[in-house]
């Protein structure tokens, strides 16, 4: 009998030993959407005609943070991430806000319920008309040097003006191992964490009849999915504006788990639509529509790329009538790929 609980007393321990390695390998996490962090990226920014993006940036900690955020415009597509930088000040648990049509000005005078009430963080420039690209912010000490102190959380809401329709995203944050960091920023698992090493993309191919809107018995097999996907390289010189070229590989698997895959090559940041447009990269699209995951119900897409990547996808629901209701998402995230950001 002292022998059995002795046995299970050591089948216990074992356990917890199995479970202590498996926390620490835990503890070497990459950029998430869950918890704050050093170091937030916003892979999707726009401003349209009828489109606009509200950014939302809470300081979680309960000491003065200062901010130092970046906008990367790709207003062609060309993936050139030219960066327009700008200060915030965040005090102890202070959320702030704005539209990055407008920006944000530094207005003691606002009047409570107005857009800019609050504490104004400081002077945010607008974006120009049809801006498209990323937003990355980062904790600073005063003087501009990076520092680690993990309480930055942010969204962003997308909004069709014309119609009210909104979708959101959480931004990815990247966590300092250490407060003490310096620039570039490593995102190594030393200084910061790593970024995720691939991204899995759950969605229906363009044109495909929505389920939910043809159960509604509204649609009259006359609905319509497109998906959009948004990339951002982790690897980023924000001081010298050049471009971070690499090659995203991916492998698409239709409903019936049958492969097809192929790359196409990405400069910083990517923004593509799945499925039979001109919007669609090269060999991706090839591929979605040759390889026939684009006649499927559902298909899933796994990216890669040799630096790490973040990304957003929003799809596009519209029944019968062309009334549309957008959803963004978060891509699913995998593995660790070490990256390097360059501040100026």
């Amino acid at each position: 009998m002292r022998a059995l609980y002795r046995s299970w007393l050591l089948g216990i321990g074992m356990l917890c030993v199995f479970a202590g390695a498996a926390g620490s390998q835990a503890q070497q996490t990459r950029a998430g959407t869950d918890r704050p962090g050093s170091i937030l990226m916003f892979p999707k920014v726009v401003r349209t005609a009828q489109r606009d993006t509200i950014v939302q940036i809470t300081n979680t900690g309960n000491s003065i943070n200062w901010v130092h955020c970046f906008y990367l415009s790709a207003p062609d597509g060309s993936g050139y991430c030219g960066a327009v930088d700008f200060e915030l000040v965040l005090t102890r648990q202070q959320p702030t806000q704005w539209r990055v049509s407008q920006g944000r000005r530094v207005d003691p005078t606002d009047s409570f319920g107005s857009d800019g009430a609050g504490f104004d963080p400081g002077l945010i420039p607008p974006v120009p008309p049809g801006f498209q690209g990323a937003l990355v912010c980062v904790e600073v000490e005063a003087n501009g040097a990076p520092l680690g102190q993990n309480r930055l959380k942010g969204e962003v809401t997308i909004m069709d003006d014309s119609t009210g329709d909104v979708s959101k995203y959480n931004a990815f944050a990247v966590a300092a191992r250490s407060s003490s960091v310096d620039n570039p920023l490593d995102l190594d698992d030393i200084e910061y964490e790593t970024c995720p090493g691939s991204l899995t993309l759950n969605f229906s191919p363009r044109g495909s009849l929505d389920p939910v809107i043809e159960g509604l018995g509204n649609a009259n097999l006359d609905s319509f999915i497109a998906t959009n996907l948004t990339l951002l390289s982790c690897n980023l010189d924000l001081a010298a504006g050049v471009r971070s070229k690499g090659t995203v590989s991916y492998i698409v698997y239709d409903e019936f788990e049958s492969p097809f895959s192929g790359s196409f090559p990405h400069q910083c940041w990517t923004t593509i639509d799945l499925g039979n447009t001109g919007e669609t990269t090269g060999q991706f699209r090839s591929t979605l529509l040759l390889g026939g995951a684009i006649a499927t119900i559902f298909a899933q897409a796994k990216l890669t790329l040799p630096t790490g990547l973040v990304g957003v996808a929003e799809s596009f629901h519209i029944d019968q009538a062309g009334v549309t209701g957008s959803a963004a998402s978060n891509l699913h995230t995998g593995g660790a790929k070490s990256a390097r950001i360059r501040l100026p």
